[in-house]
Formats: C-alpha cells, structure tokens, sequence
C-alpha cells in the first residue's frame, strides 16, 4: 500500500490544500508538496509559484529550481 493510499484510508487530510492540489501535478506528489509547503513562506518563491500555477508551467520543475536556490531559472520555467 502506498502513502497516499495509506492517508487516505486513515482520513488524513493534508494542511495546505492548495499546495497540495498543485503537488498532485508532480510524479512525487508527496516530495513535491513537502517542498511546496518549506517555499511558501519565502514571498519570492511564493511568487513564482504562482506564477508557474497561473500559466500552467511544469510545477515539479519550478519546485526543483525553487529548492535548490536557482530563483532566475524558476522564474523562466513558470513563464508560458
């Protein structure tokens, strides 16, 4: 069984809701939304998250850049 599987039999119910949709777009959904959650305090990071929600960008790649600090890539890779 799965983690997801796992939550969801146990009626755990994540803290953010929307970060965790927008997780749900990346292969590690879990990974990629424990990440989201650490960027959304840092308004710059929250920014081009947005921005990457806004105009459909690939979010586990915005996520990646975000986390390893290189925030003029991400801002690339959330334009349309």
């Amino acid at each position: 069984m799965d983690l997801a599987t796992l939550w969801r039999e146990l009626g755990v119910e994540p803290m953010f809701p929307e970060l965790y949709d927008l997780a749900t777009t990346c292969p590690d959904v879990f990974d990629c939304y424990r990440k989201l959650v650490a960027l959304w305090d840092d308004e710059r990071s929250r920014d081009i998250i947005f921005k990457a929600a806004w105009t459909g960008a690939d979010i586990a790649k915005v996520v990646d850049l975000l986390w390893r600090g290189q925030y003029k890539e991400a801002e690339e890779a959330a334009r349309p």
